[in-house]
């Protein structure tokens, strides 16, 4: 009977472990995806001198994942636009389509501003320090992400084996 508690233990550390991880893997992703959606939406602005709309329109359907969330959650609100500024309509959507795991970076959420402005250049500037933000996050997360799963899994599991000895 003690041998099944002690490994019902082990397995729920280990379990506790994964889970943590699987967090800290969405999170790269995240920032990934809503990095590809920004590029897209970039590239119709600069391009074609696309209207923002039509911008978040092709965005959206090109974009996967959490980009694509936000995208899609601007892009409904876009027809609240003359009651709501740009702005506000932006960071409902980045509350309604980001986990609160996920660190939002200060040049993400202070886009929504600088979007709904009429000057071209400064919102492709906007964009591009937005990019370069999400790409940094992404890349350390990436690089730092095999020692943290190595400490994490060998914390939880160390943790399960503290336990199994307090209480055996």
């Amino acid at each position: 009977m003690k041998g099944l508690g002690a490994s019902l233990i082990l397995s729920a550390a280990g379990l506790i472990g994964l889970l943590l991880l699987g967090e800290s893997r969405r999170r790269l992703e995240a920032y990934c995806s809503l990095s590809s959606a920004l590029r897209l939406l970039r590239g119709e602005l600069a391009s074609r001198n696309a209207p923002l709309a039509d911008g978040i329109d092709k965005a959206k359907t090109a974009a996967k994942g959490m980009g694509k969330e936000l995208m899609l959650q601007v892009s409904m609100g876009l027809s609240a636009l003359g009651e709501r500024s740009f702005c506000e309509i932006w960071d409902q959507a980045l509350d309604a389509c980001s986990p609160r795991s996920l660190e939002t970076p200060e040049e993400l959420k202070s886009l929504g501003a600088v979007l709904g402005g009429f000057d071209l250049e400064t919102q492709l500037q906007a964009l591009d320090g937005c990019i370069a933000r999400l790409d940094e996050l992404w890349k350390n997360g990436s690089q730092s992400y095999p020692a943290r799963r190595r400490l994490l899994l060998s914390l939880t599991l160390a943790g399960g084996f503290f336990m199994v000895i307090l209480l055996y």
